[in-house]
């Protein structure tokens, strides 16, 4: 991950949470193994679903990627004809960086991120690129959207009340 994109985010909620299971506890890894899959397992979804954080659906390709995607793609037959085979989806095309995900967990620290240095420009977008976020609600800010912080503390909750 250290190549690709890894975002720190801790809400002041959700610091006050792991401050107090550090307490107790000592040891986060098991707290932090357990937020890592679940957050995984929503980026996942979001490639499968091609929305972001929030909900939105991502941009589809502008006409010019489309359309160098397509010339790529095409192939052509037997009998001279040209056919399009497209070799993936928005944010698919080789799989890479969805293979590229995941997350480390340690005691005191949980890290999810990309190993692919190009994820930051999905993730925040581009001056020639719509943003098709993954990790963030907000990119800018660096904060988790509330669904996303809705789960952290909801687990964080479960550990509390154990």
């Amino acid at each position: 991950m250290a190549d690709g994109l890894t975002v720190t985010v801790v809400s002041d909620q959700i610091r006050a949470g792991l401050g107090e299971l550090q307490a107790r506890f000592g040891d986060l890894q098991p707290l932090f193994i357990e937020i890592g899959e679940q957050l995984e397992s929503r980026v996942q979804t979001r490639f499968d679903t091609k929305r972001d954080p929030l909900g939105a659906q991502w941009k589809p390709w502008e006409e010019s990627t489309r359309d160098a995607y397509d010339r790529a793609d095409t192939v052509i037959g037997r009998g001279g004809e040209a056919e399009i085979k497209r070799k993936g989806t928005l944010l698919e095309r080789s799989g890479h960086m969805r293979d590229g995900l995941s997350y480390v967990a340690s005691a005191i620290a949980l890290e999810l991120g990309f190993d692919r240095e190009y994820a930051i420009y999905h993730e925040t977008g581009t001056e020639k690129m719509h943003r098709r976020g993954l990790l963030l609600g907000d990119a800018e800010a660096g904060t988790l959207s509330a669904p996303d912080e809705d789960l952290v503390m909801t687990i964080i909750g479960h550990w509390l009340n154990a």
